[in-house]
């Protein structure tokens, strides 16, 4: 499994560079390509509040805003970065609207909710809803960025169940290039002796060391 085809979401956010130039770094790793992807959410009226064309039409222009600084910054970050990519402006919520792209992708890369930046298109539960519209792996990039890139020293948090071993399976593109990689459980009533020992057996078996 590789990460070629890496979905991005951009936002106007202060995070969003860190956030584009680590998905082109990924995709990089694989001779993969990178689409940036921005919904174009027009701002949320009560629905008591009668909107006249005025109103419409400057939700519209702040719209188109936003779109245009996502847009210019996804282009900067290609043009540093030098890899094949896309850009592509969706009409809808976030939430929706990437996943109907996220179905295709190997890769979705999101960015955490930042407190201090509320002004975006990014639900603070966005990574959560892609996981289970999308069926694809997400990565959720921290608002302060990646320090030192990503996946050189990997937690896996092991809890026997269906959702965690798919996740393991997801990650092997990170897990076969990390450093190290550490297998944790925590279980008072394990299905197997030593499940944490289990995954790791695995894991050499596949040219992990865990």
């Amino acid at each position: 499994m590789t990460y070629r085809n890496v979905l991005v979401h951009v936002d106007a956010g202060r995070s969003a560079a860190a956030r584009i130039d680590l998905a082109f770094a990924i995709a990089a790793r694989d001779e993969g390509s990178v689409i940036g992807a921005h919904p174009t959410v027009p701002e949320f009226l009560p629905a008591y509040f009668e909107a006249g064309p005025e109103i419409m039409q400057l939700q519209q222009n702040l719209a188109d805003e936003e779109t245009a600084k996502s847009r210019a910054l996804f282009e900067a970050c290609a043009a540093k970065a030098g890899g094949p990519n896309e850009w592509r402006a969706l009409s809808g919520p976030a939430r929706t609207a990437l996943a109907i792209e996220g179905r295709y992708a190997d890769l979705i890369v999101v960015g955490q909710d930042d407190p201090e930046n509320g002004a975006t298109t990014t639900p603070a539960d966005l990574a959560a809803d892609l996981i289970f519209s999308t069926g694809r792996p997400v990565l959720m990039v921290p608002y302060i960025g990646a320090q030192g890139g990503v996946g050189r020293r990997v937690l896996i948090a092991w809890s026997e169940t269906r959702e965690g071993a798919r996740a393991v399976a997801d990650a092997m593109p990170f897990l076969t290039r990390a450093e190290a990689v550490t297998v944790l459980t925590v279980s008072r009533e394990a299905e197997v002796p030593d499940p944490a020992g289990r995954l790791c057996e695995a894991l050499v078996r596949r040219g992990v060391q865990a």
